[in-house]
């Protein structure tokens, strides 16, 4: 004899969402908890993510619970009542670039807005919601240049490991294809300090490209450090994107990216990728005005 157990739809607006430890998706006004506090006009979105409580620093207070909401126009980022955050709108023609990372169970969203970083940490173990969240921005943030589907792609420096390779993967969205692409494989190192024995250690490895709609930067450099079981993606759309160049000193050399808003993303280089380094920026520059000139909004 078969026994079914029936059990009830769990329903998140009834229960502390300090208590929850994991993160879902927002897809309607009722899946927001109700201890969430919401002018009537915020909580009509087109997706959502709630971030789950988190510890913080010895000393610190705890990250409050937090919900991520996204609408045609902007990006909403409400707290839990008890935290006393107010609700922050930010307006997607000023966010300037976003940042996701994931290392381990340590995962985050980095939004640059005029200037300033804010960033909200959640526990990877239940990052799709936040991975749906990201591709739901990118497309409407970023929607992608199709007159640019003739353009020839163009890759730069070496061959896409394994784990780069499925980077690039999970970073872009269906339909979106790379026109431009740099890369700069992790290599390995051999360090000395006086009066001790060589040691090795592992240079980050980073990537970037030029799609129909945006840039991205992939890098397992975390804060300056390899971090081999984690990586980086930074992404912005071209409109943002005012220069691609090769900073060159001595044995000194990488790619900068200057952003509209005043912000330079730069990419440090081994000197024998120079030469796939200006070519990159060429071919970078190349589609960045051909898009200008089609679509000059």
């Amino acid at each position: 004899m078969t026994m079914w157990l029936i059990l009830p739809r769990i329903v998140y607006g009834r229960v502390d969402s300090r208590g929850c430890s994991f993160s879902f998706a927002l897809r309607r006004a009722r899946d927001l908890p109700e201890d969430f506090s919401l002018h009537a006009d915020l909580r009509e979105f087109s997706f959502g993510a709630f971030l789950p409580q988190l510890e913080a620093e010895v000393g610190q207070p705890p990250h409050p619970p937090r919900a991520i909401l996204l609408n045609k126009s902007s990006l909403v980022i409400a707290s839990h009542a008890a935290s006393g955050d107010p609700c922050q709108i930010i307006p997607l023609s000023d966010l300037e670039y976003v940042e996701y990372g994931h290392c381990l169970l340590q995962g985050w969203i980095s939004l640059s807005v005029m200037g300033r970083v804010r960033s909200f940490p959640f526990n990877t173990r239940t990052s799709l919601p936040v991975e749906e969240l990201l591709r739901e921005l990118t497309i409407t943030w970023t929607p992608a240049n199709h007159d640019s589907r003739d353009s020839r792609d163009a890759s730069f420096g070496q061959e896409l490991d394994l784990k780069f390779h499925n980077a690039e993967s999970a970073a872009l969205y269906p339909d979106e294809r790379v026109l431009a692409r740099f890369f700069s494989q992790t290599c390995s190192a051999h360090v000395r300090a006086w009066g001790t024995l060589p040691s090795h250690c592992q240079g980050p490895g980073d990537y970037l490209a030029i799609t129909q709609g945006r840039i991205l930067w992939i890098t397992d450099r975390n804060r300056g450090c390899y971090e081999r079981y984690g990586s980086i993606l930074r992404f912005a759309p071209l409109k943002n994107l005012t220069e691609v160049f090769v900073h060159y000193s001595g044995r000194n050399i990488g790619i900068i990216c200057r952003l509209k808003g005043g912000n330079r993303w730069c990419i440090p280089l081994p000197v024998e990728a120079a030469d796939n380094a200006f070519a990159f920026a060429d071919q970078a520059l190349s589609v960045i005005h051909s898009s200008f000139a089609q679509h000059p909004d």
